[in-house]
């Protein structure tokens, strides 16, 4: 093979060519490599975004849980207190059922004596309506 001079031009011709192919690929390349650089980067900012808009959200909603449940608490103190002021205690009832169970044994006894047959030994006064 001889080096003459049409045909070191054909081998710079395909060189040139070469080069020429893989530097345009290699732009396109980088050119693409660039644009989704730039994609994945708007994108990482939208994700950031949706972070501290969900931060937030989050946080409002807590902030609202917190408030409903104070609410809540205070709402049950004020009906415990009530409660207290207005219903009846075991102790409260039995102190109140036992002068009405005692009246009811006199009574029970006044009966048992009066069916017996023994005479009654005092008579209370008429009680007024």
């Amino acid at each position: 093979m001889t080096l003459d001079l049409p045909t070191l031009n054909l081998v710079a011709g395909i060189i040139v060519s070469v080069l020429t192919s893989l530097s345009l690929i290699g732009g396109l390349i980088w050119r693409i490599g660039r644009q989704v650089d730039a994609k994945f980067k708007r994108l990482e900012a939208d994700c950031m975004k949706i972070e501290k808009e969900q931060a937030l959200a989050l946080a409002a909603a807590d902030a609202r849980a917190k408030m409903a449940e104070d609410d809540l608490r205070r709402t049950i103190a004020e009906h415990k207190l009530f409660a207290a002021e207005h219903f009846a205690t075991e102790d409260g009832v039995s102190k109140a059922l036992e002068p009405v169970l005692k009246a009811i044994d006199r009574l029970a006894d006044r009966l048992d004596r009066y069916l017996s047959g023994e005479a009654p030994t005092r008579q209370s006064p008429p009680r007024a309506r």
